[in-house]
């Protein structure tokens, strides 16, 4: 697995960059955390993220991946005691916090959280592709019936909305639901909370 390193102090990019590689995984590193940001594709892979960088923090960078959806963990590491950026770095999706200096079992253990995390993501996206592919057959009218039944609302609410009649939402509902080949509801909205079930993507149904 590839690791990137991102800290703005050369001397502690190196070392954790040391350590990583004698546990065994790639390195690739960053001087700040633009550099990050401004990298069109990140490979699938951990995030080692300093906390504390002058162009752009590690919580500014964290936000940044959020609005790109980027789905890799991130592990921040710091070596202040800043509460606060701490517990903000976690709302924003920060997998763990390590202290500088780093200890190597720490480390290890938040990277093997991080591939844990990664294969999760995977496989929550293979199969939000397989759901969206499905959903690809249905006519853009049989999908705004099919968002009116995932929103819980009976076959006459949706009729209005769409200005049509209940019989016509209940004819696309049997047309979609034989399309899909399912046979309940249960089923139908299985493959909606699926495809959208992938936060890089999701899906416009």
């Amino acid at each position: 697995m590839l690791v990137y390193v991102v800290d703005d102090d050369s001397v502690s990019r190196r070392a954790i960059g040391m350590t990583v590689q004698r546990l065994g995984y790639s390195v690739k590193y960053f001087s700040s955390g633009l550099s990050l940001i401004e990298e069109e594709y990140l490979e699938p892979g951990c995030i080692l993220l300093d906390l504390c960088m002058p162009d752009a923090s590690g919580n500014d960078v964290l936000e940044a991946l959020y609005d790109r959806h980027c789905p890799l963990p991130v592990v921040i590491i710091t070596g202040l005691s800043d509460i606060g950026a701490v517990v903000r770095a976690m709302k924003l999706g920060a997998l763990d916090v390590l202290i500088k200096p780093l200890q190597t079992d720490a480390l290890a253990s938040a990277i093997q959280q991080s591939s844990v995390m990664l294969k999760r993501n995977a496989r929550r996206h293979d199969v939000a592709e397989q759901a969206e592919r499905r959903l690809q057959c249905l006519t853009p009218r049989e999908r705004d019936v099919l968002s009116g039944l995932a929103k819980g609302l009976p076959n006459k609410t949706i009729g209005y909305d769409l200005g049509i009649s209940s019989r016509t939402v209940e004819i696309h509902r049997a047309h979609l639901m034989a399309k899909l080949d399912v046979h309940s509801l249960s089923e139908l909205l299985r493959i909606v909370y699926d495809a959208e079930s992938d936060g890089a993507r999701g899906t416009n149904v």
